[in-house]
């Protein structure tokens, strides 16, 4: 459609549209057909408007027909591609193994529940598998308790006969049942009333968090039962209501009185390992003398109580405070054990000259693990000057079969690190032959920052070739989670 300029208005109309004149007699013509003729032009140009709104619009649509072929044409192709996705050549055997890792094994993980979702031969897979259904939580506040009954059944009737971990949780803790077999579902009470009816046959484990649940008679009549953890790795104060067959647990973790504890002791000859925590006043006399014949290791939360016990196969041995004081109840003990002993952990403890006597008494030491607690640049320097294979007498050695040291150190000054790193490269090259040659270094610092000075040492003992290092943060963290730490 051809365009139409615009009239233009003659010179001397100029200042009328710049002014409020009025205009001449023979200047209103002229300005009326400058009116007329735009218009005209407005006329054609709305005529113009329409049409190009129109091919818009045809364009539009054309453009939404193309974008809807792409589409359909990209999700063909990509559901085509999928039939080359290198998972559907993935072997079931390792799609298992994956899903057993994901769900970790832990009661209350919904996962086996969702993996079904992905596919129809992941769905097989992850029905078939039954250790993924073995972790069943009993959520006892539920009001839809027919919904929890089929849950709990279809998972006892998935995991077939593998391995159960059951869980009571409440608000205030999880304890947790733990068997090599399936339970029957006969076991579980239909009104979920209590926890459990009748015996236990098949629980190898129990765990209970805190010390204010109060738990049912129900572990009195599980002939598996062998370990019993009720208390965290902090060794908080454990329940005073359970119930244990403690003559057939061999693994242990509790906190209670000194009295009770020893009580425990008494009652558990086949222990093996153990983690002991004492509440109440110290100082108390009791006429209670557990011997534990089998105990390997030993974990213990220093109190007066500690002398009364007797392991006389016990290897491993972590105290989780060894001040002078704590280490003088454990002196007693340390002695009954001396000729078996080849791994000892002092946390938090007192380097000085008075530790020299204790591992001058276990000779078969092979593994030291120290944590610097309290000592002065002097007690520091005696005690690694001892330490040192350069001092060797014709006294008993100090830890002769020594392998491996692990220490949390804190120096209070110079001559106590000369002393250290003296000491830890006359172990590594013993200048006597009675002593075995250190093969292992590792040090992490206690509540200060790693200096300069300590990485040049360190540095120096690898340039020598020897095996000397500073735990990663990950390994310091280990190292105060685990209560056995070798």
């Amino acid at each position: 459609m051809p365009h139409q300029s615009a009239v233009s208005p003659p010179p001397d109309l100029f200042h009328l549209l710049r002014s409020n004149e009025p205009p001449q007699e023979a200047q209103i013509p002229v300005i009326r057909d400058i009116i007329s003729d735009d218009k005209n032009r407005i006329s054609l140009l709305d005529a113009e408007i329409v049409s190009l709104q129109s091919q818009i619009h045809n364009l539009n649509a054309t453009l939404a027909q193309s974008l809807q072929k792409r589409n359909d044409a990209k999700l063909h192709a990509l559901q085509h591609h999928c039939i080359l996705s290198p998972i559907r050549r993935v072997p079931p055997e390792l799609i298992s193994e994956i899903f057993g890792r994901v769900c970790g094994g832990e009661a209350g993980k919904r996962l086996p529940w969702y993996l079904g979702h992905i596919s129809r031969s992941w769905r097989h897979t992850a029905l078939s598998l039954g250790h993924l259904w073995s972790s069943i939580t009993v959520e006892l506040h539920l009001s839809k308790t027919d919904v929890l009954m089929a849950s709990m059944e279809e998972q006892l009737r998935r995991a077939a006969r593998v391995s159960l971990d059951v869980h009571f949780p409440d608000s205030l803790g999880q304890p947790v049942l733990k068997s090599p077999q399936k339970t029957a579902p006969a076991h579980c009470g239909a009104g979920l009333a209590s926890p459990c009816r009748g015996p236990l046959g098949t629980v190898s484990e129990v765990g209970v968090p805190h010390y204010w649940i109060t738990i049912p008679d129900i572990f009195s009549t599980a002939p598996r039962l062998r370990e019993v953890m009720l208390t965290d790795h902090q060794l908080s104060e454990s329940p005073s209501s359970i119930l244990i067959p403690w003559q057939q647990i061999s693994h242990y973790r509790g906190t209670y009185g000194s009295e009770r504890q020893l009580e425990i002791l008494e009652q558990s000859p086949n222990l093996l390992e153990c983690a002991l925590g004492f509440r109440g006043v110290l100082g108390v006399v009791s006429n209670l003398t557990p011997t534990l014949p089998y105990l390997r290791r030993l974990t213990l939360d220093p109190h007066t109580a500690v002398r009364n016990i007797t392991a006389p196969m016990l290897e491993d041995l972590f105290l989780s405070s060894s001040t002078l004081r704590g280490l003088s109840w454990a002196q007693p003990l340390l002695l009954r054990c001396s000729s078996t002993l080849q791994r000892l952990a002092l946390r938090q403890s007192t380097i000085c000259m008075e530790l020299i006597p204790v591992l001058r008494g276990l000779p078969l030491l092979a593994h030291l693990v120290l944590e610097y607690s309290a000592g002065t640049d002097n007690a520091q320097t005696d005690f690694f000057n001892a330490l040192s294979t350069a001092a060797a007498t014709s006294k008993p050695l100090v830890c002769p079969n020594l392998t491996s040291i692990v220490y949390g150190y804190r120096f209070k000054g110079q001559s106590s690190k000369e002393a250290f790193f003296a000491m830890a490269t006359s172990r590594f090259r013993p200048t006597s032959a009675r002593y075995r040659p250190l093969s292992c270094l590792r040090l992490y610092a206690v509540r200060y920052i790693l200096s300069d000075s300590m990485l040049s040492r360190m540095t120096l003992l690898k340039d020598q070739g020897f095996d000397a290092a500073f735990l990663n943060e990950r390994e310091s963290e280990f190292l105060g989670e685990n209560l056995f730490v070798f």
